[in-house]
């Protein structure tokens, strides 16, 4: 593997931008800029997540908060996404409106 290969892997450009930054970062201080590297943490951490249920996702997304855990933390929120999990507010803090809990097109009846 060559210094391309390491710090441009084939692959990396079908995350979002931000899940990018998180693996550039997880490769920097980590992984002596090792991206390749990161990427396949990343992707083999995205697959454990898809064969938990929803349960098991939430309880492992709020663990994730040591530095050395957030590359595992943004592959699990990834998959929460596309699975479309509830939001995991206990691992937030958020309000009504914001992006995890839309606002009803209707108002509730009182």
């Amino acid at each position: 593997m060559d210094r391309t290969d390491i710090e441009h892997p084939a692959g990396l450009e079908k995350y979002p931008a931000h899940v990018q930054a998180s693996i550039r970062s997880e490769a920097e201080v980590w992984r002596y800029g090792n991206v390749a590297s990161a990427l396949s943490s990343f992707e083999t951490t995205a697959e454990w997540a898809r064969a938990m249920n929803q349960e098991q996702r939430k309880w492992h997304a709020a663990g994730f908060w040591y530095a050395n855990q957030l590359l595992d933390g943004s592959a699990v929120a990834l998959v929460q996404r596309e699975m479309g999990d509830e939001p995991n507010c206990d691992g937030h803090l958020c309000s009504p409106g914001a992006h995890c809990h839309p606002q009803p097109a209707t108002p509730a009846r009182q």
